[in-house]
């Protein structure tokens, strides 16, 4: 996906109406622009679908973490402590991956949603440009659009990268070690 943005990216960047350049004629710039805000229009359904498949992974560690918890507690029923402790470092580890991701998706939602902005509003330039007499407003409106777009999809292409974790490890084992004391006392409640 992030190949995807530093295509389109680049596909702004080298647009036929890029900042600095001569005015063209109406009919041409209509032309053209046509093209890109449809070319634009198919890249913000890929981000829609992008973030379809985001919320389908969200559900996927939902299930993950909700095994992994139940499996926590089937090991300290069964009074083995490793297989606690194995299934609440991967208890922890989905849950930050399902933090990040969520993360992740909210970012790209409100991004996206810019991003559908700022294309809807290049239609309508184009739209206005076309019925005007005088290019150059129009134009530089244009350019300006392009611009913001640019910058939204450069934005999206930066929250699909993938992150590092960021949780220490000793840090960690203390956390385990706490979790798995809280889950033996109501355990035992029971």
């Amino acid at each position: 996906m992030s190949e995807l943005f530093r295509k389109l990216n680049v596909l702004l960047k080298s647009s036929l109406l890029g900042e600095g350049q001569a005015s063209r004629p109406s009919a041409r710039l209509g032309k053209d622009m046509d093209r890109e805000v449809e070319q634009l229009h198919g890249r913000v359904k890929d981000a829609v679908q992008h973030e379809e498949r985001i919320k389908g992974q969200l559900r996927e560690l939902e299930d993950e973490i909700q095994k992994w918890d139940q499996a926590a507690d089937d090991a300290l029923r069964a009074n083995t402590q490793d297989e606690a402790r194995v299934a609440l470092e991967k208890l922890r580890a989905a849950k930050r991956r399902y933090a990040r991701l969520e993360d992740d998706l909210h970012q790209h939602e409100v991004l996206t949603q810019e991003l559908i902005q700022s294309v809807n509003l290049l239609q309508g330039v184009v739209q206005e440009a076309r019925q005007s007499d005088s290019p150059n407003t129009p134009e530089r409106s244009m350019a300006e659009v392009l611009k913001q777009a640019r910058e939204k999809i450069s934005a999206l292409s930066d929250i699909v990268a993938p992150k590092a974790e960021t949780e220490a490890p000793v840090e960690q084992q203390q956390n385990i070690d706490d979790d798995l004391e809280q889950r033996r006392q109501r355990l035992s409640r029971r």
